[in-house]
Formats: structure tokens, sequence, C-alpha cells
């Protein structure tokens, strides 16, 4: 669920401690979202296998990595949707 987008949402609520060596990618929608020329969207599992092929790379080469593979997924086509990265990496 998007936050700040349906009042008196009910959020689910994990806790979990990061350990030395882990890595964290908070994104919007917007990249899982993306579109192709063939109207075909990037999704879920496309972006997880991304990210799965860089996560112990630095943060900056990380989001490099996912704006690459974004691009080259999109082809040209314009995009509707921000797409913002946030990576931490715990040391």
């Amino acid at each position: 669920m998007p936050l700040g987008s349906v009042a008196n949402f009910t959020y689910k609520e994990k806790d979990f401690q990061l350990q030395k060596g882990d890595t964290v990618l908070f994104m919007s929608d917007g990249f899982e979202e993306m579109f192709n020329p063939r109207n075909e969207m990037l999704g879920e599992e496309q972006v997880k296998s991304l990210f799965a092929e860089v996560a112990t790379y630095s943060p900056d080469k990380i989001i490099e990595h996912l704006k690459s593979a974004g691009e080259a997924w999109a082809n040209g086509r314009d995009q509707l949707d921000d797409m913002p990265f946030v990576v931490i990496k715990m040391k």
C-alpha cells in the first residue's frame, strides 16, 4: 500500500535485524511499473532479479545498474511516474 494514499489503512508492521553486509533497497512503484514499447510492465520479479545481480555492490553502483536496466527496458518510451531509489548497506 503506498504511503499516504488511503486514510485509516492498517499497515502491517514487521521487525527484523539488519546484519553486517545486508543491503536494503527502497523505491517507489514507478520503477516496477515501467513500460516498454510493447506495453509490457517491468514487474516485481524482474526488479528482484536486477537487484540480486548487484546487491553486493556499492549503493551508487546499484542505483546506476537499476537506472541503466530501466532505460534499456523502456527503450525510449517515456515514463509517467517518478522512480526514486534509496540504498542502505550495513557495515
